[in-house]
């Protein structure tokens, strides 16, 4: 990207793992704790300070409240930290909590229930349903429940159900500047 806009600078790309795909398109590359450590965060600000960092732009969800968490002490090395506040991050990284806020705020929405919300209306329910965690990532854990045998399996797990959405389904990566505006979104299905 910096090439394209005939900027200058430099990527510096840092992963808990010496393998990440992403350090084979980085300038120079650094080896830090994971974001679950407890050394991630001062690893990260020295990374910051030694290599001048203008901006932080996070790219694993695992990531996002951690460095929220830490703003203060990232953006004191002079780099600002390219991220949504932790409370919006919050909403998004919760699948109950996104669902009543977009619902709140005039978005359309699948109905989404607990499982046992679920059990109790069974009879009404187009089947199937989608069962996922409440803060899952990737799909991972995503199963369809095709009948209530199914359904009452989810019982004993913290799991949302929700009412499949009709149409064709795409994940949109947007990146906003400073003041909530849309600058860029990429759309992939």
């Amino acid at each position: 990207a910096l090439s394209e806009l005939d900027a200058h600078g430099k990527i510096i790309a840092a992963d808990a793992s010496e393998t990440a795909p992403a350090l084979h398109f980085a300038d120079e590359t650094c080896t830090v704790p994971r974001c679950d450590d407890a050394h991630f965060i001062p690893a990260l600000v020295e990374v910051c300070a030694m290599y001048h960092v203008d901006a932080i732009v996070p790219t694993i969800d695992t990531e996002l409240p951690v460095l929220a968490a830490h703003r203060d002490a990232l953006q004191s090395t002079g780099s600002a930290l390219w991220l949504s506040s932790c409370d919006t991050i919050e909403i998004s990284g919760d699948k109950r909590q996104t669902n009543r806020w977009l619902f709140n705020n005039g978005f359309p929405v699948v109905s989404q229930f607990t499982p046992i919300e679920a059990l109790g209306q069974v009879s009404a329910l187009p089947f199937p349903l989608i069962a996922k965690p409440p803060r899952g990532s990737a799909s991972v854990g995503v199963k369809r429940i095709h009948n209530q045998t199914e359904l009452e399996a989810c019982l004993n797990h913290d799991l949302v159900i929700e009412t499949v959405a009709p149409g064709i389904e795409y994940t949109v990566h947007v990146w906003a500047g400073a003041k909530g505006r849309a600058l860029c979104a990429v759309p992939c299905r």
